[in-house]
């Protein structure tokens, strides 16, 4: 123990004669957790901390250590993970949890590792033996792997659109290998069936939903068979693309980026994904200012009263195409400026785009020359589509 409270004291940071501070108190409270764990005192409770104050007006500072015994472990039963990867899951827990709750902790991980592989059946004792004299813990998994459990089927209701054989294959492009494979998978299962449900929104019933997802399991829990309900709800189509502002653009294009037709269903995450290409795609072109008006209105997308149908209206303000002024050079002291110049894709009077900004960039970074590099548009005064370029460059250190 006295090698321990040597240790410890380094860590904790603070010795005779420094100022107390609230924070380095903390943060050395902080390192001496992190040193138990480190050396596997892993049941070890928090270090609590005493002042004491004597005649003089010196404060003493008391940590109080229970340490508990270090923990050792050994696994028997395992085939279908080694010890070291099985030590790499007790790793995981040692950096998150530590206590009373410790070793329940481990075996939660470890069964959980064997659910993902589709053993979940799995089970794991526990057999402890102390050696007091050493204060060592040696903790012993016992693991029963068991068998894989099969899937007796798919079943998914609620859903109209398509029939069952289709749901089910769609279902099953969404999920895990192991589901791929009919072998049982809860959390893949689970996940499958809400990104089957996105898949219904993005197919125009927006608001469809996962109602409940149930296993049924044989007495011998070798076969399952598994039973999704679904919500289906109203297919929502788009009936008109209103366009105000866009001349930058043709209708055709706008369709294109929207990832919307008239008359199809609405996929509103191909929608909402357009709107971001929408204002990409002015960026590429000079529009550097451009802005959807109504982006955030309630009425970009207005719905008949059953949700059938739906006006999409966009509202652009596409502001001038920009182009280069001077371009500035700051920041270099051992670099001449047309050094950083001729790295520019383009020269004053030129169209100003988004892409050409970050081209000019990456080419000054290219040079390793620089730690630092900014490129920052700066508005003409007496314009209102010239941008000056500002270039802040910060050279490497030898």
């Amino acid at each position: 123990r006295a090698r321990y409270e040597r240790e410890l004291r380094a860590a904790f940071g603070l010795e005779l004669g420094d100022r107390i501070q609230r924070d380095r108190v903390l943060e050395g409270i902080q390192r001496i957790k992190d040193w138990l764990r480190d050396h596997d005192f892993l049941m070890a409770r928090d270090p609590v901390l005493e002042y004491k104050v004597d005649e003089q007006g010196n404060v003493g500072l008391f940590l109080n250590i229970d340490y508990g015994p270090r923990i050792r472990f050994g696994f028997r039963g395992n085939t279908q993970y080694s010890y070291r990867e099985l030590m790499i899951f007790v790793g995981e827990i040692k950096e998150v949890a530590s206590g009373n709750d410790y070793l329940s902790a481990v075996r939660r991980r470890i069964l959980e590792a064997y659910k993902e592989m589709g053993l979940a059946n799995a089970q794991i004792n526990t057999l402890v033996r102390e050696d007091p004299s050493r204060g060592i813990r040696y903790v012993s998994l016992l693991i029963e792997e068991g068998k894989k459990i099969r899937l007796d089927g798919i079943l998914i209701e609620g859903v109209y659109s398509m029939g069952q054989a289709a749901a089910v294959k769609q279902l099953k492009t969404l999920a895990t290998r192991l589901v791929q494979r009919d072998f049982f998978d809860e959390q893949g299962i689970n996940k499958a069936a809400d990104l089957f449900a996105e898949y219904l929104q993005s197919q125009g019933y927006l608001s469809a939903k996962l109602e409940y997802v149930k296993f049924d399991f044989n007495p011998e829990r070798t076969r399952v068979a598994v039973s999704l309900l679904y919500t289906e709800g109203v297919r929502t189509s788009v009936q008109e693309l209103q366009l105000e502002g866009i001349k930058a653009f043709s209708r055709e294009e706008m369709l294109k980026t929207l990832s919307v037709k008239e008359g199809e269903p609405l996929n509103i995450f191909a929608f909402e994904k357009g709107l971001n290409a929408l204002k990409d795609a002015y960026q590429d072109v000079g529009h550097l200012s451009a802005s959807i008006i109504n982006e955030s209105a309630d009425n970009i997308v207005r719905y008949s009263r059953d949700n059938s149908q739906a006006t999409i209206r966009i509202e652009v303000d596409e502001g001038p195409v920009f182009q280069v002024g001077d371009v500035l050079v700051r920041g270099n002291q051992k670099t001449h400026a047309r050094v950083i110049l001729r790295e520019m894709p383009f020269i004053t009077n030129d169209v100003l785009t988004a892409p050409l900004l970050a081209e000019a960039e990456d080419n000054l970074r290219k040079l390793n020359l620089f730690s630092s590099v900014i490129l920052r548009p700066i508005d003409r005064p007496g314009t209102d589509n010239v941008k000056d370029i500002l270039i802040l460059v910060e050279e490497s250190a030898p």
